[in-house]
């Protein structure tokens, strides 16, 4: 039985015409790569699109975060270099972070339609009047959210301007939030512009 199973070892491969050879090998590499590209990277099924709603039906549209956005000014920028940038002290950074925590609590009321823009602190009136102008509209499902600031991470200060990113988490989405601040007082600062970051 060993001498059959050494003899059905040994024996030689017939061999095959190489162009079928290689086509059967350029066949199962093909095949290979199809079923890792689905394997390491499904698709992910689209979230269904929004429908347009009739204004007059009481529709609304509201962008999932609500987040209101607001035209930036890169001038307002702050700036990096310079002689300016001496002045800056190392508590600055610890009072654009306070500043912008304030804000935010009013901001995430407001955007989440449980406050009136007149109730947001640490903001400038021009960027008030903006807010009051153009109040979101928020269906029940996101009103119900309760939003919170996990981080504020400062994004630049300068001598009089800074920049400052919030990461935002409502429970059911993640998000950041993107402010340019001013300085209005030797800690205080007062947000000018927000958006998405």
């Amino acid at each position: 039985m060993i001498d059959r199973l050494r003899l059905l070892l040994n024996r030689p491969v017939r061999e095959l015409p190489t162009g079928l050879a290689l086509a059967a090998c350029g066949l199962m590499i093909v095949l290979g790569a199809l079923l890792l590209s689905q394997i390491a990277d499904p698709e992910q099924p689209r979230p269904p699109e929004p429908r347009a709603q009739d204004a007059d039906a009481g529709g609304y549209s509201v962008t999932n975060p609500p987040v209101v956005s607001h035209e930036t000014h890169p001038s307002e920028l702050p700036s990096e270099e310079g002689p300016s940038r001496a002045r800056v002290t190392p508590h600055d950074a610890r009072d654009v972070r306070a500043s912008t925590h304030a804000f935010m609590r009013g901001y995430l009321a407001y955007t989440y339609g449980r406050a009136r823009a007149i109730e947001i602190t640490n903001a400038t009136r021009e960027l008030i009047a903006q807010l009051e102008q153009s109040p979101p509209r928020v269906p029940e499902d996101v009103r119900k959210r309760r939003p919170r600031v996990e981080l504020v991470h400062s994004d630049g200060i300068g001598e009089q301007r800074a920049a400052a990113v919030a990461i935002v988490t409502d429970g059911v989405t993640r998000y950041s939030v993107g402010l340019r601040l001013v300085r209005t007082g030797m800690e205080e600062w007062s947000v000018t512009d927000v958006g998405p970051a």
